[in-house]
């Protein structure tokens, strides 16, 4: 019995220690690099073929003072032979940058992660350094081994018995290229993949040709999987216990699976590229930020190669449509798939052609879109087309009901009474596609709906589920959310313990929301169910109405008059609006229309002769919609005649009026004490004291050609006149 309880303790011991064997943490920024590459599509089906590359490396070996305690260098040469045997397949070779570098330092020989006492002053830029010691123990934890994810620093950290006797360094170098412990991107912890594989593409290690897999610590026993762990299906875990990348023991681990060696090869093409290697061969690909994008969007390219000089691209549909740059830009005004094509060269002409098929995707939201009301009272099975709906998980979503607000028409239902599945807060989406905002100042949305929730098991506990109503401008990536409730808010009436459906309109509620909108050209309100298994949500009566009101033009004045050009301004008050109408009449005739463009702020009329001009305005929208006019501003151009003397008015008078020179200024009985001008939106102009002289010479060199008021100062009063300039 003592024995067994020996045994017993030393297998958890070892067990335990097993656990701990990496340490390699992934970090937020690391993390969305990596799931960068994923989305941008970048491994081997992108590269025109492979190409053998040499990569340096350089061992650093920390010994006791004395320099023992290290290892051979045949022993160095074993380990670099095994290391390249294993990545072949990504066609990668591993070569010595320089013999082993010994760092005889007794203190870091069992090191406890200070990194700047060793690493610091022996890296080597542009190469991998791999650092070995006797142990590794960081925060009371004992290592085999650890590195970093891309992108990070050069430096790989294990103990000599990890990898003399198993394939530590090859499990760190995947980790250095993008790869994940099999179990997933944490060290200690279960995966969260499904063993159906169904979300094998972002769950445990994010690749799906490597099983699921628990955590094999402790758990296998001569190379065979003696765990009994079960998913969140209750399915039973078939791992791979050879995986380099598992926690199987050493001796069990001896492959990569080929998505594996793909991404390795893709984590060196577009984390480590930096790296100083060798190739007698040059190869050329591409890849894009996106590939699924709205008109007049943009996308930016990177071209990635071994041995490129030049870069040659041609981009269908896209501005601009070709270009010599590595990574350019390009833009993309209307819909359509369109290729691209990629000609790479290297120093002795060589060439590789890269062409892909439809690889852009631009879509149009504005065709088809809608610009009428909205209403469905979901009468019809047929109406479900007009939606669009996102499951996920393809399991329960939105469909028809025969249940309705009022008899005999249906409703949109969802079933979360019976919305079972292995992850709580499944999400459904629901919309009626998208509409054209261009004209619209704000939407009413208003519908019926009907929810309850239902009991937990325990006393006083509830299971809620939600809805959300979201406006989505531009193609579906800015989502804002006007309106969520859920559980005891969403209700419509008592708890139920029963599927839930509505007996009567006083288990409804009516919901009316506003939502103003800001300039976007398209938009779609999304209806967002997020399911925990509670109970059924009914909608009815959905209606959207675009509010086409347009808001006044404010400020509208004239500015300036000069060589004969009229300059008017306004300052636009709308978003929506889709144009103006700038209304114009000469003389008190008729108004006569000038139709300006959208946004327009400013009119210059060129078409100014003798006589009194009246302007008004307003803007136009969609479907004949105005705001309302504003005006009337008038300008006096009547003062044409050339006079010798202007008819005395209390003994002042102004000569010459119009006058293409200076002006005089007289009167017979008062001192004339300061003059100042007036131009036609009255600011002062010009400012001349008099002296108290009863003639006095206004000079006018200053002023521009144009009307202006002049308002003259005596001993006894103001009096104001009017004079042109020409």
């Amino acid at each position: 019995m003592r024995s067994l309880f020996v045994f017993l303790t030393l297998f958890l011991a070892l067990t335990d220690l097993q656990a701990q064997k990496c340490g390699t943490i992934v970090t937020e920024e690391q993390m969305e690099f990596i799931i960068s590459i994923e989305e941008k599509g970048r491994y081997s089906t992108e590269r025109t073929k492979a190409v053998d590359i040499r990569v340096p490396i350089q061992f650093h070996f920390v010994t006791r003072d004395d320099g023992s305690g290290g290892l051979s260098s045949a022993e160095a040469i074993n380990i670099l032979n095994r290391l390249n045997g294993y990545y072949s397949r990504a066609d990668m070779e591993f070569f010595f940058f320089n013999d082993v570098n010994l760092i005889r330092q007794t203190e870091d020989y069992d090191w406890d992660g200070s990194e700047g006492n060793v690493a610091a002053s022996n890296d080597i830029r542009g190469v991998i350094n791999v650092y070995f010691f006797n142990s590794i123990v960081t925060n009371g934890t004992p290592l085999c081994g650890y590195t970093r994810f891309p992108p990070s620093s050069d430096r790989v950290f294990v103990t000599y018995s990890c990898v003399t006797g198993g394939t530590t360094l090859e499990h760190e170098l995947g980790h250095y290229f993008t790869l994940f412990h099999t179990h997933g991107t944490t060290n200690t912890g279960t995966t969260d993949e499904l063993v159906n594989g169904s979300n094998c593409s972002n769950a445990g290690d994010r690749l799906c040709d490597t099983p699921a897999d628990p955590n094999l610590s402790g758990k296998v026993s001569n190379c065979v999987y003696v765990g009994n762990d079960t998913d969140a299906n209750g399915d039973i875990y078939n791992p791979q216990v050879e995986n380099i990348m598992s926690y199987a023991p050493d001796q069990c681990q001896d492959l990569f699976t080929p998505g594996q060696y793909e991404k390795i090869r893709t984590g060196f093409e577009l984390g480590r590229l930096y790296l100083n290697w060798e190739t007698d061969q040059f190869t050329g690909n591409f890849t894009a930020d996106q590939r699924e994008i709205c008109n007049e969007s943009s996308v930016g390219f990177d071209g990635i190669g071994f041995g490129v000089t030049s870069w040659e691209w041609e981009f269908e549909g896209g501005t601009p449509s070709t270009s010599q740059l590595q990574n350019p830009s390009v833009t993309y005004n209307d819909g359509g798939n369109f290729d691209v094509k990629l000609l790479v060269r290297n120093n002795v002409g060589t060439e590789v052609e890269i062409v892909k098929r439809n690889y852009i995707q631009v879509s149009d939201p504005l065709l088809d879109a809608r610009t009428d009301t909205i209403l469905y009272n979901f009468s019809q099975n047929e109406v479900l087309l007009d939606f669009s709906v996102e499951n996920p998980d393809e399991g329960v979503t939105f469909e028809r009901s025969e249940t309705d607000f009022e008899s005999g028409t249906g409703s949109l239902f969802i079933n979360n009474y019976d919305y079972l599945s292995e992850t709580p807060g499944n999400i459904d989406v629901i919309h009626p596609g998208n509409m054209n905002t261009i004209g619209v100042y704000k939407y009413k949305l208003s519908f019926d709906y009907a929810y309850t929730y239902r009991p937990g098991l325990g006393e006083d506990t509830f299971i809620y589920d939600s809805l959300e109503i979201v406006f989505n401008t531009g193609c579906l990536n800015n989502d804002v959310s006007i309106w969520k409730k859920g559980g005891r808010e969403l209700a419509s009436t008592d708890v139920s313990s029963n599927a839930f459906v509505p007996l009567n309109q006083n288990e409804w509620r009516h919901l009316e929301l506003e939502y103003q909108l800001s300039g976007e050209e398209s938009a779609i309100f999304k209806f967002i169910n997020t399911s925990y298994n509670g109970n059924n949500l009914y909608i009815d009566n959905l209606e959207i109405i675009p509010d086409l009101t347009l808001l006044a033009p404010d400020f509208f004045r004239i500015v300036d008059f000069e060589s004969n050009v009229l300059t008017i301004r306004w300052v636009d008050q709308s978003f929506n609006e889709l144009g103006f109408t700038l209304e114009k009449s000469f003389n008190g005739g008729e108004f006569e229309p000038i139709s300006l463009d959208q946004n327009t702020q400013i009119y210059l009329d060129t078409d100014i002769g003798e006589g009194v001009y009246e302007y008004r305005l307003f803007a136009t929208g969609r479907s004949g919609i105005t705001s309302d006019t504003v005006g009337v501003i008038s300008f006096d151009n009547t003062i044409t005649s050339v006079e010798s003397r202007e008819t005395k008015t209390n003994d002042l008078a102004v000569y010459p009026n119009p006058s293409s020179g200076n002006v005089w200024i007289q009167s017979a009985r008062n001192g004339i004490m300061r003059i100042v001008v007036l131009n036609i939106i009255g600011s002062t102009v010009l400012e001349q004291d008099a002296g108290n002289l009863t003639e006095v010479e206004l000079l006018t060199e200053k002023l521009k050609p144009g009307p202006y008021t002049l308002k003259i100062h005596t001993k006894n009063k103001v009096e104001n006149r009017r004079i042109f300039i020409k």
